[in-house]
Parts: structure tokens; sequence; C-alpha cells
């Protein structure tokens, strides 16, 4: 639907443009800012990749272990259901670690593995538990204390 949305802007633009007359201002605006949408992208290549690479380190470390235990009160009273050393646990400590660092994109391989989780302990396969919808709920707030990608961004413009 997006695809047909911008297409139909395109158009409509390419159009205004020739009827207005001022169709090498309509062609000039499509190059300037495709150049701009190619500098934010690598930009935001190299903070994605480094924190990336960072969570993977944090990882292997067993740093994450280390996180998920200092948190681990916090995640019995937001999880009940879900027993303190199951994996779950784990992953969903690597999860809000990457969106605290203000990483989303590198968080949601970590989201998924979580949800993956959550799900060997669900009894009925097509219905979310209450931890799959508290993690749901979670992950939309989105709850950043750095907020890496916006100054990706802010400094790639």
């Amino acid at each position: 639907m997006m695809n047909y949305l911008f297409a139909a802007f395109m158009i409509i633009g390419v159009v205004a443009g020739g009827i207005t007359g001022t169709m090498d201002a309509v062609l000039q605006n499509i190059f300037d800012f495709a150049q701009t949408g190619v500098d934010i992208a690598l930009g935001l290549i190299g903070i994605m990749t480094f924190f990336c690479g960072l969570m993977k380190v944090m990882e292997d470390s067993g740093l994450c272990e280390k996180i998920g235990k200092a948190i681990a009160p916090l995640m019995r009273l937001l999880f009940p259901e879900v027993p303190a050393d199951h994996p779950a646990n784990s992953a969903m400590a690597l999860y809000f670690a990457a969106n605290i660092l203000g990483i989303g994109d590198a968080a949601t391989p970590f989201g998924l593995k979580a949800m993956q989780e959550l799900q060997t302990l669900n009894k009925t396969k097509n219905i979310a538990t209450d931890a799959q919808c508290m993690l749901m709920a979670i992950s939309t707030t989105s709850i950043t204390l750095l907020p890496t990608t916006a100054i990706g961004i802010r400094a790639a413009i």
C-alpha cells in the first residue's frame, strides 16, 4: 500500500511541476533528497554496526547475563509467569539493554528471540500470553536513555 502512495506522490509532484513550469526544480529536489537519504542511511549503518558489535561482545562476555541478574527483581514483577531460570529472561534482558542504549534496530533480533522463548511457555499457541503482551507493550514504549539513532540522524544531516 505504501508503494502505491509513494508512487502517487511522485506522479502528482511531477505533474504539478509540469503544469506550473517548475519541472527543473522538481527534478533537482528529487536528486537532492535522494542524496540526503543515502547520506543518512550510510551514517546509520555505521552506528548500527558499532552497537550490534557492542551487543555481541556484551553477550559473549557474559555481561548480559549479569545485567539480566541485576534486573531480575524487576523482571519477576513484570513477568511473574516466566520461571526465573528460563532462557526468555536472558533474551528479554538483551532486548531491554539494546532499547535502553537507543539502538532499536539492533534490539529487534533480541525481541524476536525473547518472543520465541516466551512462546515455548504458551499452552495455547494461537493466543498470546500475558508475558508476551507485556513484552509487546514495553516494546511499543521504546524505553531509551541514550537516543543513538536520533543522534546519528542529526549528525548525518
